[in-house]
């Protein structure tokens, strides 16, 4: 017989700055990979490592400590200069994470009571596959077993006597044991013949009984298997890091040695932040408020230059050309708030495991303490990301639309302004995720 496996699984949530089970357009996110991940992001070029102590956190349903650690190196200019032109401007982040994660309290009766509702429903869905499954075995052993009927006539009439009375009984399977009874002519060979199925299907439905029994008392005498069906977990968190970006910057034109147009700016940052996430069952939410230390990168212009060089000796020259990536430009840093907020929820596709996360979240930079360098910004989005239930591999995809009021535009003159409809200013990207340890052992 073919078993059924079953699988409970405990849905945990968590929140942390850089570890994100999902992640936005800046690759943040408040809802975690457990354990030890490596994530891609391969329209920020953005390479992220990380590991934290939920695995063993969230195992007990009183309050346990978390921590966490993550180390990011990206390209600040995105993947397709890095492809066309290998432009790249560094930029690292380290995070590091601390906090309590506690289950939520529930009467027990109440408990019990909505955990045994969910497991006698998934039960009867998988009694359901297994009839399916034991009457298709049935058929194929009443052929195979009216096979040995000499008789031509009575093995046709045998057959399709003994698979009409499996049709009448498919919905109990435990009354096809006896269903099939020996007839006063019957042969020695119809009698065997019957005599096999039955055997056959007693000793499916005997099986059938212990692997659901064992399931029943399984989940009956562990609690924990009641609160693994519908969770509820609470977990508040601090977090904090550096960070550091490095690239050439356009000052002025220096006529007197035109190398001298351009400095060098290797700048740090930080932040530090608080955070809260809620999950009941298969949906999260997330909630985080930061201070950061911050730079208006994302606000100068790129443009290319080369810088000629030219040895003259006599008759002959000897030109040298060096190529500048020079970000032009008013730069600064700049200290401004954070707000993100996501929400995740965990769809099955199928009974082969293969699920989907829904992610819908919002990124607001806010309190700008100097909005001539960084204006104030709000970005909606919604990832979609795919993996298997086994599967330590996670891909997906997350559509944004940046700066929803489009404040950077309307702070440009009139004459200057490209304010397009949302539609126009969506952007996309591709994140993939593996872990190293066990991302789904939720």
């Amino acid at each position: 017989m073919k078993r059924i496996p079953f699988l409970l699984i405990l849905l945990t949530t968590y929140s942390v700055y850089g570890q994100g089970l999902t992640q936005s357009a800046d690759g943040k996110s408040t809802i975690p990979i457990k354990g030890a991940s490596v994530s891609l992001d391969l329209a920020q070029t953005d390479l992220t490592i990380g590991f934290n102590n939920y695995d063993k956190a969230v195992k007990a349903t009183s309050a346990r400590g978390i921590y966490g650690a993550s180390v990011k190196a990206k390209n600040a200019e995105g993947i397709a200069n890095l492809f066309s032109s290998g432009d790249l401007v560094p930029l690292g982040q380290a995070q590091l994470l601390a906090g309590v994660t506690w289950a939520g309290k529930q009467e027990k009766t109440e408990n019990n009571l909505n955990g045994a509702t969910v497991i006698m429903a998934r039960l009867g869905k998988w009694e359901t596959r297994f009839r399916k499954l034991l009457n298709q075995e049935l058929k194929d052993r009443i052929h195979n077993a009216c096979a040995g009927i000499k008789d031509e006539a009575a093995r046709a009439r045998t057959e399709r006597n003994m698979t009409d009375d499996l049709e009448k009984f498919k919905s109990t399977p435990e009354l096809f044991e006896t269903a099939i009874e020996d007839g006063p002519s019957d042969t020695d060979d119809i009698r065997m013949a019957k005599k096999m199925v039955r055997t056959f299907a007693k000793d499916q439905h005997d099986e059938y009984n212990l692997v659901r029994n064992k399931f029943i008392d399984q989940v009956a005498n562990n609690a924990q298997d009641f609160s693994a069906i519908a969770p509820t977990r609470f977990t508040i968190f601090g977090f904090g890091g550096i960070s550091a970006i490095g690239f050439k910057l356009f000052n002025k034109l220096d006529t007197s040695n035109l190398s001298k147009s351009f400095s060098n700016i290797n700048d740090r940052g930080g932040n530090i932040g608080i955070g809260f996430n809620f999950q009941y069952n298969n949906c999260w939410f997330g909630v985080s408020y930061s201070y950061e230390s911050s730079n208006n990168f994302e606000e100068l212009t790129k443009k290319d230059y080369t810088l000629r060089t030219t040895n003259t000796v006599g008759s002959q020259s000897l030109i040298q050309e060096t190529k500048i990536t020079g970000y032009a430009g008013k730069y600064g840093k700049v200290e401004l708030n954070n707000f993100n907020v996501d929400f995740v929820y965990d769809w099955g596709l199928d009974d082969k495991g293969n699920q989907i996360l829904i992610n819908p979240y919002l990124r607001a930079s806010i309190f700008s303490r100097d909005t001539s360098l960084l204006l104030n910004k709000t970005n909606l989005g919604a990832g979609f990301y795919f993996f298997q239930k086994d599967s330590k591999f996670l891909g997906g995809f997350y559509i944004e639309l940046p700066d929803v009021t489009n404040n950077g535009e309307k702070s440009k003159p009139a004459d200057q302004q490209d304010i397009r409809p949302a539609l126009n200013r969506l952007s996309f990207g591709v994140v993939t995720k593996f872990n190293l340890s066990s991302i789904f052992s939720w």
